[in-house]
């Protein structure tokens, strides 16, 4: 009898634990969920910019030199081909005279062989010479010959020498800076002017590094407009991107060219916007409070999905006082808003509130 008291209590015992967990398993957490706003906007970053000019040179002489004249000064605009700078050449073109009088010399000498070599060879036909005065004659003709390409060989060098005593310019532009003046002495190593060029400008651009993946291969629009008054938006598209990051501002450098005639010149501050190119998935604005963060530093949302939660890994791509724009969520389930700090991956929600 006391052994059917005990089985029998053993027996209440395990229906009571199954009813518990049968409870249990029912038992539902309630959230507040919301339903993702989808951006229906590009996105853009704001960035400050410097224009340049795509020619910007600091020229100097190619010989060293007393400057006798300059021919240019600072704002002034010079053409192509322009002499910048003459230096002091007289003692070159002494020179020049000089190897111009040596190369006539040697001209003068081979015509002389040639006139020689043919005496003997009428004469030969009345074999009135030997032969070996014959090719005496004709050797005297290329040793002339030799003499003279060496002769001229040396007056094009003293004439390239006198001629980089003048500094030309290499482009048109302004003269932005000049470091050099009358009477003094001037060296290769050693800039004498700046010449900056109007024609073709450009705006420089520092990007940061997280959309370095987005814009290393697209040609990106890019909205400029000039810090100046009344200026009007250029529309232009991003050329050029350096693909190595500053170390201090983690940023990599962007070029945008101004293909359009305007009122900008080199110098000049500029606002940029630039128009990231739509990916596959969608940015979706939700609250702070939505966001898990994780101690390894990641982030992910939970969904409610055939009434469980579904934690999705998402990535931040824009930051606003309240919401956070996020990239890898599913935007046609609602998210959960609420109580995700102790929320787990697959358990049962109840929605109790909707936003």
């Amino acid at each position: 009898m006391e052994l059917l008291k005990n089985i029998l209590s053993i027996v209440c015992c395990f229906l009571f634990l199954i009813s518990n967990n049968a409870n249990a398993a029912d038992k539902q957490t309630t959230v507040s969920v919301i339903y993702p706003q989808q951006s229906n906007h590009s996105q853009k970053i704001a960035l400050a910019g410097t224009v340049e000019a795509v020619k910007n040179a600091r020229l100097a002489v190619l010989e060293s030199g007393v400057v006798a004249t300059l021919s240019a000064d600072v704002g002034d605009r010079v053409q192509k081909g322009q002499v910048l700078v003459q230096l002091d050449d007289k003692l070159a073109q002494l020179k020049l005279n000089e190897l111009a009088a040596f190369n006539l010399e040697k001209k003068t000498r081979l015509a002389e062989a040639k006139r020689l070599h043919q005496e003997v060879l009428a004469l030969s036909t009345k074999q009135l010479v030997a032969k070996t005065l014959i090719e005496e004659r004709k050797a005297s003709i290329d040793i002339a010959l030799a003499a003279l390409e060496q002769a001229q060989s040396q007056f094009e060098y003293q004439k390239e020498l006198v001629a980089r005593h003048q500094l030309i310019a290499p482009f048109a532009g302004v003269i932005a800076k000049r470091d050099i003046d009358i009477g003094e002495w001037a060296i290769p190593q050693t800039a004498v002017f700046s010449l900056v060029s109007e024609e073709q400008l450009r705006v420089k651009l520092e990007i940061p590094q997280e959309y370095f993946a987005l814009l290393a291969n697209s040609k990106t629009q890019v909205n400029i407009l000039p810090n100046i008054k009344n200026a009007q938006v250029i529309v232009a598209t991003l050329d050029r991107i350096v693909a190595v990051a500053n170390e201090q501002s983690r940023t990599f450098t962007a070029y945008v060219n101004l293909s359009v005639p305007s009122t900008l010149v080199a110098g000049m501050s500029v606002n940029a916007s630039v128009v990231l190119p739509q990916t596959e998935q969608a940015i979706i604005w939700l609250p702070k409070t939505a966001i898990k963060q994780h101690p390894d530093g990641g982030k992910s949302v939970f969904v409610v999905q055939d009434n469980k939660a579904k934690r999705y890994l998402v990535e931040i791509v824009e930051k606003g006082l309240e919401q956070l724009a996020v990239r890898g969520v599913p935007s046609d389930l609602p998210i959960i808003e609420t109580g995700i700090a102790l929320l787990r991956d697959g358990e049962s929600v109840n929605i109790g509130n909707i936003q």
